[in-house]
């Protein structure tokens, strides 16, 4: 659900990333009026997101929300990398994730499967996992519904 806040936020990280490599993935909000929490998303596409990009972009927006006072309460602004423990949200992520091991859930016939294995391909259609049993599956992304990249130790 769009929240007045989370559209307001949109609008104005967008033009923060606009001169770096940066895009937003997803901003999360929790607490309420007297103690909001902000979550600010950032990807890029080819690698991952240094802690200066984080800074920068968290001080650029601080001081939007602060000068338009935004918020009335106590928050907290916290502007990070999605991190592996969350799934991709933008299409943007998936490109630089072919390769990788992926936990996958989509719907098939009615029914909410779940497969692991190597995400192999990305097609205009969809996604292309590889199973552990070696065996080639394609999701379109119309019936996929999340997928993880998981940890390679």
């Amino acid at each position: 659900m769009q929240t007045p806040l989370l559209e307001t936020l949109t609008e104005l990280v967008e033009p923060i990333l606009e001169d770096t490599d940066l895009f937003l993935v997803e901003i999360e909000l929790k607490g309420n009026d007297s103690n909001q929490q902000i979550g600010i998303y950032v990807d890029n596409h080819d690698g991952g997101v240094n802690i200066d990009q984080c800074a920068e972009v968290s001080k650029k927006l601080g001081f939007i929300i602060e000068s338009q006072e935004l918020i009335t309460g106590k928050y907290t602004l916290n502007v990070s990398s999605p991190g592996l423990d969350r799934p991709l949200k933008d299409r943007r992520q998936y490109q630089k994730n072919v390769g990788r091991k992926a936990s996958v859930k989509f719907e098939e016939e009615g029914k909410m499967k779940k497969l692991k294995g190597t995400f192999s391909e990305l097609t205009q259609t969809g996604v292309v996992l590889v199973t552990e049993k070696k065996e080639q599956k394609e999701i379109s992304w119309e019936s996929l519904t999340e997928i993880k990249i998981l940890p390679a130790f």
